[in-house]
């Protein structure tokens, strides 16, 4: 029922980024914005295809998916994330190759972003 009210209500852009703005993507970051900031020290706007689609495989695990972890995952997942983009005709094979060896080769910013009080913090922003 809720998922009928709020496809009433809302367009599919709307709805969209309202997940975008809410969604973890590790960390601290609970955004797209606020990932592009953590990962890449740069305004979402200014991201490019390889770090939107390391962004957007994200959501689905970020403790697994995170170049911060250890491991080198988030390399499998940004090339399903590309696949799915050329398979769909949103961007060219020679693209998605070349954004999966940007990715590859990528030094992500690592922004120390503490909170002070976080179970304070998270427990406003849920309400």
């Amino acid at each position: 029922m809720l998922s009928i009210q709020v496809d009433k209500k809302y367009s599919k852009n709307q709805i969209l980024e309202m997940y975008l703005n809410d969604v973890p993507y590790g960390g601290t970051a609970i955004g797209v914005q606020a990932a592009a900031q953590l990962y890449f020290n740069k305004d979402v706007k200014d991201l490019d295809l390889a770090q939107s689609a390391f962004l957007s495989g994200l959501p689905q695990s970020p403790s697994t998916y995170s170049p911060f972890s250890g491991n080198k995952y988030y390399i499998q997942r940004t090339q399903v994330v590309l696949s799915a983009m050329v398979r769909d005709g949103y961007i060219t094979q020679k693209q998605a190759d070349s954004a999966l060896k940007e990715i590859t080769n990528t030094q992500f910013a690592q922004n120390s972003q503490g909170i002070k009080a976080p179970h304070f913090v998270f427990m406003l922003n849920s309400n």
